[in-house]
C-alpha cells in the first residue's frame, strides 16, 4: 500500500523573495533566496513521514517534487538546481 501524504511544504516566489507554505497548518514562512526555502521545507519534510515538496519557478511552473520528506525524487519532476541557480540570478 502507497503512504498517504500527509501535508504538502509548497515552496514558490512572493514579493521579491520566497515563501515556503506548510499546506497542513497554512503557516507561511519567507526566505531570501529559493534555495534556503528549500533546503527548510525539505528539512521539515524529512520529520513528517508521507509529507511531499513541491517546488514552483519564478513563473508558477512546478519545476520540483519531492516525496517522503525528499528520500525519492519523483521521476517525472526532477529538479535541476542549475536552472533554479541561473533563474535567481538573473532576477
Amino acid at each position: 500500500m502507497d503512504p498517504v501524504m500527509t501535508a504538502a511544504y509548497v515552496v514558490a516566489p512572493f514579493d521579491g523573495g520566497w515563501c515556503l507554505k506548510i499546506t497542513h497548518t497554512g503557516e507561511v514562512m519567507f526566505s531570501p533566496t529559493v534555495g534556503e526555502a528549500e533546503r527548510r521545507a525539505r528539512a521539515l519534510a524529512a520529520v513528517d513521514p508521507g509529507s511531499e515538496v513541491w517546488i514552483h519557478g519564478r513563473d508558477g511552473r512546478l519545476i520540483g517534487r519531492w516525496l517522503d520528506g525528499g528520500a525519492r525524487p519523483s521521476v517525472d519532476h526532477l529538479l535541476d538546481d542549475r536552472e533554479l541557480i541561473a533563474v535567481e540570478l538573473a532576477a
